[in-house]
């Protein structure tokens, strides 16, 4: 067995894949329970917490509580569950959800707090494993 099967089978969850990555099945044993993600974005100090919901299978609902300004209205956009199947898997960059929501509210093109929403309904959807990931210049 793989190392990363044995990864997942140690996290309770059951992956079935087909060719096409779009035909990813996955069956999640354990209950349904919050994902929350807190983000530090770097030098501008600002701590955002994206806490993610699943209301139906694949539809997530996310809200983002940060004390960056430029987010603060964010969550009216947010507000209608989103299909994180579709996002996390099969939407490019220039035509995803999550990024076309965060365009109308980001002003510096590098801010993480959009790829931290898509990793925290990636991981509620139980399309990826909750694991921790970290960028570090040397």
């Amino acid at each position: 067995m793989s190392e990363a099967c044995q990864a997942i089978k140690k996290f309770n969850v059951v992956f079935w894949h087909k060719k096409a990555y779009d035909r990813v099945k996955i069956l999640r044993r354990s209950e349904k329970k919050m994902t929350t993600l807190k983000l530090n974005a770097g030098p501008c100090g600002f701590n955002t917490v994206i806490k993610a919901e699943t209301e139906k299978p694949y539809k997530v609902k996310v809200t983002v509580e940060s004390e960056c300004p430029h987010y603060k209205a964010v969550n009216d956009d947010l507000a209608e569950p989103l299909d994180a199947l579709g996002i996390c898997c099969k939407e490019k960059y220039d035509s995803n959800t999550v990024y076309k929501i965060f365009a109308k509210h980001m002003k510096h093109p590098a801010c993480p707090v959009a790829v931290g929403v898509i990793k925290a309904m990636e991981a509620e959807a139980g399309l990826a494993l909750k694991t921790d990931i970290e960028m570090k210049f040397e």
